[in-house]
């Protein structure tokens, strides 16, 4: 049996990915926050979340965060569920990850 397409299109629903970004160090006290869920249309990489997020959070943020090139900086740790992941091989998130974003701390 053939639906009408509007009745089909009616049972698509457009669902939207959430992860949940930690912040450390000075990006939390650039952010205010210590996390912050939020929501994309689809998967993409984690570094693709930290550049949304330095254009949403500007200069401080992506002073931090990123080099000269726009690469995540070797001094920023980051993690996806609580494990380490290389910046040079940065996954794809899924639905309900956590990534957390760890800055170094100097001092003396």
């Amino acid at each position: 049996m053939w639906l009408p397409v509007t009745m089909w299109l009616a049972g698509l629903e457009e669902t939207n990915l959430k992860v949940r970004i930690h912040y450390f160090g000075q990006l939390r006290q650039i952010t205010d926050k210590d996390k912050e869920d939020v929501e994309f249309e689809h998967e993409d990489t984690i570094k693709s979340i930290l550049l949304n997020r330095a254009k949403v959070y500007k200069t401080d943020f992506q002073n931090i965060l990123l080099d000269e090139k726009g690469d995540i900086r070797p001094s920023v740790m980051v993690l996806l569920n609580g494990t380490m992941v290389s910046r040079d091989k940065m996954p794809t998130f899924k639905d309900g990850d956590e990534i957390t974003v760890l800055t170094a701390i100097a001092g003396g």
